[in-house]
């Protein structure tokens, strides 16, 4: 059905570009792109990308597997430096920040105290000196509330949390 749907996208835009007299050309075949041509190339695009998607996907499980980090770095961890035999850098280990791991272990006392995110980060800021967030920002209400569908940062981060999930499908917010 997405092919279906990507090719009629495609074809409506090669109709409208010929109604203004403009003509696509592909450089292999110089010679102006046919419905059908267009069609065919948009349906093995699509199944390229799916492809993609499907072995990074199943890249992160393993990952994810074997204990390791599949995707960004939370708050509170660095990239742990460490090599294999050969000399190469194992990917996927973190390891515990204790400056800003003391900071995320205050926001969940804090959080489970009753405090609201918006006290929080407006305290976090007022420190002298003031205590950066995440990539250095300042804090912010959502960066501590976080996302109830992603179950993105303190306190829903799974991360945080102790929990390593592979991928969140952020459309419907269902574990994979």
């Amino acid at each position: 059905m997405a092919d279906f749907c990507t090719a009629a996208l495609n074809s409506g835009i090669l109709k409208q570009l010929r109604h203004q007299s403009v003509e696509l050309w592909t450089v292999q075949a110089k010679a102006p792109v046919t419905d059908l041509e267009l069609g065919r190339r948009s349906i093995i695009s699509h199944d390229m990308i799916e492809q993609t998607r499907y072995r990074t996907r199943e890249g992160m499980k393993t990952t994810v597997r074997k204990g390791k980090a599949a995707g960004g770095i939370a708050c509170g961890y660095c990239i742990k430096l460490e090599y294999d035999a050969k000399g190469d850098r194992i990917p996927g280990l973190r390891e515990s920040k204790d400056e800003e791991a003391e900071i995320i272990r205050w926001i969940y006392q804090q959080y489970v105290l009753g405090r609201s995110p918006q006290e929080l980060a407006t305290e976090l800021n007022d420190r002298v000196p003031p205590v950066p967030g995440p990539q250095g920002a300042p804090w912010r209400d959502t960066t501590i509330r976080g996302d109830r569908r992603r179950h993105q940062k303190a306190p829903r981060h799974f991360c945080l949390r102790g929990f390593l999930i592979s991928h969140i499908n952020s459309g419907c917010g269902g574990r994979i």
